[in-house]
């Protein structure tokens, strides 16, 4: 098959969706599938992800677009629907960036268009439609979709055909690190990693959480950002200690992930990442769409949930992870828990599906 991605990653939007597809574009070219990406925007290090990987790329820079004409098969947008409360993510219009998309499509032919972006809607589904390939649509947000496809990886219900963590897109690298760790059963090593971006700077709060307990205890800790993070050198700053290691734009996740004992962070896709590791962890919220996520791990008591990360402060993190530090059985628990939540083989599952519908 001939598949391509569709999606954005920015300042503005996050890079959580590009990596999830990566996840998937990785286990597709693993299973002999060619692969490429069409995007609006981009960050430089992404960019290079992507380069880095082998994969083809085409950008829908605004003074490269088509203008829409007579010729693309526009579909009537519903009036009666609420906004796109996301369409400001385009920096154009839904249908222009379904033309600029349709003359990709139409020049490269492929079997499967993989679309990740809540930016685009049924309308715009409706359009690509019209290229002839099969659509799958990866989206959490309670909407109407027009493809062959639905995946919510976030949670279990009817209205998409593929739903539930057993779909989520978790690089293969995570499971198979995954098969030779023991649950954890003490606390003594934290990985940090509020996102890619992290634009609310909760990774320092956090940290200011935390200082207090490395002069008390024989705690390290671990924390990731993203080349794009705005907050940057404050991170730097406060990551000046013998017990923090700070990893700007790293590719070792899983590593990292193999020799924490907790995770504090963002309920974005690496929540799934760390369930897959048996990783417990604190979490905060970022989005709207993270409280799913955050909800259904702390009902299979896999994680401690703080809240929206807005309302969270330094010392919420510092209770939490004290309250674990003083309970070994506690840690143990939320360990087990996690892995049964995520096993890790959701890409495979899902390229099984795609190729019996060809």
């Amino acid at each position: 098959m001939k598949v391509a991605f569709r999606c954005d990653g920015s300042v503005l939007i996050g890079t959580g969706h590009v990596m999830r597809c990566l996840a998937l574009a990785d286990a597709l070219y693993q299973s002999g599938h060619e692969v490429v990406f069409i995007y609006r925007h981009m960050t430089n290090a992404l960019k290079n992800i992507l380069k880095e990987r082998g994969f083809g790329t085409y950008s829908l820079l605004q003074d490269n677009a088509v203008v829409v004409t007579s010729t693309v098969e526009k579909h009537t947008p519903d009036k009666s629907k609420q906004e796109n409360p996301y369409l400001h993510w385009l920096g154009v219009s839904e249908e222009q960036d379904a033309a600029d998309t349709l003359q990709v499509l139409n020049s490269i032919q492929v079997d499967w268009l993989i679309v990740d972006h809540y930016a685009l809607t049924l309308d715009w589904h409706q359009t690509i439609k019209t290229s002839g390939c099969q659509l799958l649509i990866i989206d959490d947000l309670d909407r109407p979709y027009a493809g062959d496809l639905s995946l919510d990886p976030n949670k279990v219900d009817d209205f998409h055909r593929l739903s539930g963590p057993q779909y989520a897109l978790i690089h293969s690298r995570f499971s198979q690190h995954a098969q030779a760790l023991p649950a954890r059963s003490k606390l003594s090593r934290v990985l940090i990693f509020f996102g890619g971006i992290d634009s609310g700077n909760i990774t320092s709060i956090a940290l200011h959480g935390l200082m207090p307990l490395l002069e008390q205890q024989p705690l390290i800790l671990d924390v990731v950002v993203g080349k794009q993070n705005p907050n940057i050198d404050t991170v730097k700053t406060l990551c000046d200690h013998p017990n923090i290691q700070l990893y700007i734009q790293t590719d070792q996740m899983p590593e990292l992930m193999a020799s924490a004992d907790l995770f504090i962070g963002a309920a974005g896709s690496a929540n799934w990442e760390r369930c897959v590791m048996g990783l417990p962890a604190v979490l905060c919220t970022l989005a709207d769409n993270q409280k799913v996520i955050a909800e259904q791990s702390q009902q299979h008591d896999s994680a401690l949930y703080l809240g929206e990360g807005e309302a969270v402060e330094g010392e919420d993190f510092n209770q939490a992870v004290q309250s674990l530090m003083q309970n070994n059985s506690r840690v143990q628990q939320l360990s087990i828990n996690a892995q049964n939540l995520c096993d890790g083989h959701g890409c495979r599952r899902v390229i099984a599906v795609m190729e019996n519908m060809r």
